[in-house]
């Protein structure tokens, strides 16, 4: 039996069709002419965007690099001990003053008690009069009983000194007692001297982070060095903190004394490089917490992702995608560029 298709149904479906692919082709066209008004949109912001002033620099180079971390540092006595008395009654013998030598046993106060043997306080160590609190016939009371009395003396050992830094926790596993540490003080201008980490805490200061440190330092001549290493050896090192001897730094430059309370830097060698390349630190920017850099080609900005293997602050070792030794990196104005921005490049020594 053969199937009667109604005449009128095939042109119906012809004009369905032809309905469709006029209005494909008008969506075609539209969206063919947005696109193009697009990309005249970008071609007039690209010629309407002027051309941006920008420092750059290459890689640092050369047979080797130390970097490191730098942090405040301060100079301490190696002792500091704060004589007070421990009975009531009258000073009834006290000879030495500030900037006076002192002997380990030394009598240095004595205080006079009705009806009671004299108390006598003597020098801990060998070392110096630091502060003098009391004259003869002043009349003290016992620091045991009363608190917040005045100490009669005060006695710091300071042919040692004790130098410290607070490390930032970044660092913290990147140091050791094999640190070696570069020392100013703002005092000694044109002296640097240079010795390893004595001692380190075990644990972070709950309140910024950081780990301390500490170096402690012969403070006197090579001549001198020697005959306290012969006289500690002798006494098998008793006077000294873990019977670890100090330090004699090596001056880079300049003489001079070392005070408690001095105040310099301390910058710790976490790493030495040969043959690497090292970038300053600034040419790091970051968006969303992703560090990238803008590179140079041609006058035109290209912004590249980077891993960065190491930063102190200074100098840092950045690895990323077609990120070379000849790179020239952006060190200035980062915040007005953007991918393919136009610059005006000065390139300055790495």
């Amino acid at each position: 039996m053969t199937e009667c298709i109604p005449a009128g149904k095939p042109w119906t479906m012809f004009n369905s069709a032809v309905v469709y692919f006029l209005f494909a082709g008008a969506f075609w066209i539209i969206l063919m002419a947005l696109r193009w008004q697009e990309t005249a949109n970008d071609t007039q912001m690209s010629a309407d965007v002027p051309t941006v002033r920008v420092k750059t620099t290459l890689a640092r180079r050369g047979p080797s690099l130390e970097v490191g971390v730098e942090q405040p540092a301060f100079v301490a006595p190696y002792y500091r001990v704060e004589l007070n008395s421990q009975a009531s009654g009258t000073v009834s013998f006290i000879e030495k003053e500030i900037g006076d030598r002192v002997t380990a046993g030394e009598r240095l106060v004595e205080i006079s008690s009705p009806g009671q043997d004299p108390m006598t306080l003597k020098a801990p160590f060998d070392g110096v009069v630091a502060r003098r609190g009391v004259d003869p016939g002043a009349f003290v009371q016992d620091a045991t009983v009363v608190p917040g009395v005045q100490s009669l003396m005060t006695v710091e050992r300071t042919d040692i000194v004790t130098i410290s830094m607070n490390v930032p926790e970044a660092y913290v596993a990147l140091i050791s007692k094999e640190t070696e540490a570069v020392i100013t003080m703002d005092a000694l201008p044109g002296t640097s001297m240079r010795a390893k980490i004595t001692r380190m805490s075990p644990s972070l200061r709950e309140t910024d982070r950081t780990l301390r440190v500490e170096v402690d330092l012969y403070n006197g001549t090579e001549v001198e060095y020697r005959q306290f290493v012969a006289r500690a050896e002798q006494n098998g090192r008793a006077d000294l903190k873990s019977r670890t001897m100090p330090s004699f730094p090596e001056r880079i430059a300049g003489t001079g004394r070392l005070l408690p309370g001095m105040y310099g830097t301390m910058r710790l060698l976490v790493r030495s490089f040969k043959d690497v390349d090292l970038w300053p630190s600034q040419v790091v920017s970051r968006k969303g917490g992703v560090p990238f850099v803008f590179v140079v080609e041609a006058g035109i900005v290209k912004k590249i992702p980077v891993v960065i293997e190491f930063d102190d602050g200074t100098l840092c070792r950045l690895t990323g995608q077609g990120l070379t030794r000849t790179s020239e990196i952006v060190v200035s104005n980062q915040g007005e560029l953007s991918e393919g921005q136009k610059v005006e490049a000065t390139l300055g020594n790495p």
